[in-house]
C-alpha cells in the first residue's frame, strides 16, 4: 500500500536517471522518491483510523443539513513539515488562493451531485498544505490531507493548477471512507480509475460542459 501520488514513483525513478537531464532537475526527482516510503507508512496508519470512523458514521443517523466542510489551507514555506503555517483566506498568493477555490467547488461538486457531504460524507474538513519542499515533483492524498509541490518549473509546474489534479487526488479521500481499495495490484488500479473518472467529472462539471463537449 502507498501513498496517492498524482505522478507514481516508477515515473520518478526513470525521471531521475534520464541523463538526458540536468543534475539538478535529476536529483530534484530523487529528492521526490525520498518522501515515498515515509507517506507509505502514514496512509496505512490514517486508512486504520478513518476505519474506524466510517463504522462509527454508518452506525449514526444520516445529517442531511449538514453545512459545507471547512476548507483550510497551509503553506509549508518550502519545507517538509506537514501541514505548515495556516492561510486566511483567499491566500496571499496564486497557489493558496487557487486551492482555496478548487477545494471549495470539489465539496460543492460532491454535495450537489451526490449528495456527499465533505469525502468521509460527516463534513470532514479539507486541509491542503502548499509550497510543500523545494521543486517538489509531486501531489498527494497521504490519508488525511492533500499537500501539493511546486514543481520544479521545467518538466513539472505547480500541481494546483490543474482542477483535476485536485479533484482527482480528494476521490482517493471519497475511496478510503466508502470501498477502502488496498493501494496495490488490482485495487491499487481500481482506485486510481475511480479517482481519474471522478477526476475528469469534476472537470467537466466545473466547466458547464456536457458529455459531448
Amino acid at each position: 500500500m502507498s501513498c496517492c501520488f498524482i505522478v507514481p514513483p516508477r515515473v520518478l525513478e526513470r525521471l531521475a536517471k534520464d541523463r538526458s537531464l540536468s543534475a539538478a532537475e535529476r536529483q530534484a526527482f530523487l529528492d521526490t522518491l525520498r518522501f515515498e516510503k515515509e507517506w507509505r507508512r502514514l496512509r496505512q496508519a490514517n486508512i486504520r483510523a478513518s476505519l474506524a470512523r466510517t463504522l462509527l458514521a454508518s452506525a449514526a443517523p444520516a445529517n442531511g443539513a449538514a453545512g459545507p466542510p471547512s476548507i483550510l489551507v497551509d503553506d509549508c514555506g518550502h519545507g517538509t513539515s506537514l501541514p505548515g503555517k495556516p492561510v486566511a483566506a483567499p491566500g496571499a498568493d496564486a497557489t493558496s488562493r487557487n486551492v482555496f477555490a478548487t477545494t471549495t467547488a470539489v465539496a460543492d461538486f460532491y454535495q450537489k451531485v451526490f449528495g456527499r457531504h465533505s469525502v468521509d460524507n460527516t463534513g470532514m474538513s479539507l486541509v491542503s498544505s502548499v509550497h510543500f519542499s523545494v521543486n517538489y515533483n509531486n501531489a498527494f492524498w497521504n490519508g488525511s490531507q492533500m499537500t501539493y509541490g511546486d514543481g520544479d518549473g521545467r518538466i513539472f509546474l505547480d500541481f494546483s493548477r490543474a482542477n483535476d489534479v485536485i479533484g482527482h487526488e480528494l476521490t482517493h479521500g471519497v475511496t478510503q471512507f466508502t470501498a477502502q481499495f488496498r493501494y496495490t495490484n488490482e485495487a491499487g488500479g481500481l482506485n486510481e480509475s475511480m479517482s481519474d473518472v471522478f477526476g475528469s467529472m469534476f472537470r467537466q462539471w466545473h466547466a458547464n460542459q456536457s458529455v459531448e463537449q
